[in-house]
């Protein structure tokens, strides 16, 4: 979301308040599913234009669609954060070499789903000794004191060899070993390739970039991952999420650190709002499943992460079986806004 989201919040609500009972008229037909033509007779005549028309000019006053010039920036900075994810993996491979090093992004770098120009790159590092110890801790086979000492030691490795062996490239360095999902905060200088378009333009927007790397927290991919999946079934799904944690944000009901609901949570509250109104599928559903004939592979540890069902169905195996509510297609992004909160 561009720097004017704010204001256009503070827009949001007077236009709403102002055609309060048309735009809910509009919007509890669709509900109803009744026809598409219908629902503009219940929009009386002293809107200009169709209904349809006054909500997309909310969407352009929230700037809700992405400019060519904002498609530039966050290509720009996809290029620095897939630089940085390739760094990091041949620097632990490296440093582990008898550990099967999977080291990916996560969170909105993976999903498209920031709200701002860039974001801290959010870094899940997985190494066998982690998922070893890890194990040993489930099964009761160590203390947890013990745990917790080699766990520390482990997060402390991971940092000193970036604060240590790249002092140059990595600075900040902060190991946070002690919470419940522990991780390595720092700054990444960025290196741009003279000779590529991406790095010439990346160089104007990002100079370097705050990333946190995480242990222990396999699941956090699978979670981004998943949500990004559902950003390819519509248009509107990615705009509406970032409305909605922007909003969030400006009512200060947006972290989980002072006892409201997590970006994450209200992400997730915005997809089983879609669902529910038939714009997205559960991509997890058994019965769609079985009707594309996809199914959980036992040795894909990417589907069952801490006995979790992670395994999903993609967009391009289902959008030939599923059909949309027809009665939502003309809904605008603000008007699925609106029906949210």
């Amino acid at each position: 979301m561009p720097k004017k989201a704010d204001a256009g919040i503070a827009l949001l609500q007077p236009i709403v308040d102002k055609q309060l009972e048309q735009l809910q008229a509009f919007y509890e037909a669709a509900m109803k599913k009744e026809p598409v033509s219908e629902l503009y007779d219940c929009i009386t005549p002293n809107l200009d234009g169709s209904a349809r028309d006054f909500c997309k000019r909310i969407d352009g006053e929230l700037h809700l669609c992405e400019s060519t010039e904002q498609a530039e920036v966050h290509s720009a900075n996809l290029y620095a954060v897939k630089a940085l994810e390739a760094r990091l993996a041949l620097i632990f491979r490296r440093r582990f070499p008898r550990d099967n090093v999977r080291i990916r992004v996560y969170g909105s770098c993976l999903s498209g789903l920031s709200v701002g120009a860039t974001s801290d790159v959010d870094v899940s590092l997985e190494l066998d000794q982690g998922t070893e110890l890890l194990a040993d801790f489930d099964a009761g086979r160590i203390s947890a004191e013990a745990f917790d000492k080699r766990r520390k030691k482990l997060v402390y490795s991971v940092c000193r060899c970036l604060e240590q062996d790249y002092k140059f490239e990595f600075y900040d360095m902060q190991p946070v070993a002690r919470a419940r999902v522990p991780d390595i905060k720092g700054k990444w200088k960025i290196h741009h390739d003279k000779n590529s378009k991406k790095g010439r333009r990346g160089a104007k927007s990002v100079a370097h970039l705050d990333f946190d790397i995480c242990l222990f927290n396999g699941i956090a991919y699978a979670n981004s991952s998943l949500l990004r999946e559902y950003t390819f079934v519509d248009p509107r799904v990615k705009p509406l999420i970032r409305l909605v944690k922007q909003w969030a944000k400006a009512m200060n009901i947006g972290s989980a650190a002072n006892g409201t609901l997590s970006s994450y949570a209200w992400t997730t509250l915005v997809v089983f709002f879609l669902q529910g109104h038939g714009i997205v599928p559960n991509l997890q559903s058994n019965s769609l499943w079985e009707t594309v004939g996809v199914s959980p592979d036992p040795s894909n540890p990417d589907h069952s992460v801490k006995n979790l069902r992670t395994f999903y169905a993609s967009w391009e195996q289902v959008q030939s079986v599923w059909t949309p509510a027809s009665s939502m297609n003309d809904l605008s992004v603000s008007a699925l806004f609106y029906g949210f909160i």
